[in-house]
């Protein structure tokens, strides 16, 4: 098969399509069209299903909100990597931990307090 002829999701041929399909039916209800829906949207592993921002995924592959969360964590565990936090959550926690100041209040001021505890 020609380069020109490849997909937009990089699939080349029908046993590629049908090798990655076999790996997302290990998602929790994910069947064959589940499974095309995803690779339609390029989603051809599970880490790019375990990262994928949730409003992102939602557009690209026309989940419900409900089954996507489900999908991304199923994903985020057959993947194991863990807990993911997005920036917001980040800074959430980032405001919410308890700071080291420096001893200088200017100092202090000028980078949010003090020293993130969650940095250590």
């Amino acid at each position: 098969m020609q380069e020109d002829e490849q997909n937009i999701t990089g699939v080349k041929s029908n046993i590629d399509r049908e090798l990655i399909a076999s790996q997302l039916k290990e998602l929790k209800g994910i069947g064959d069209a589940g499974a095309n829906k995803l690779i339609d949207a390029g989603y051809l592993t599970m880490l790019a299903i375990a990262s994928a921002p949730i409003g992102d995924f939602i557009d690209r592959t026309g989940f419900a909100k409900s089954a996507a969360e489900k999908i991304i964590s199923n994903a985020r565990t057959l993947a194991q990597i863990g807990n993911l936090e997005n920036c917001e959550e980040m800074l959430i926690l980032e405001k919410e931990s308890p700071k080291l100041t420096t001893g200088s209040e200017e100092f202090n001021n000028l980078i949010g307090g003090g020293y993130s505890t969650r940095l250590l």
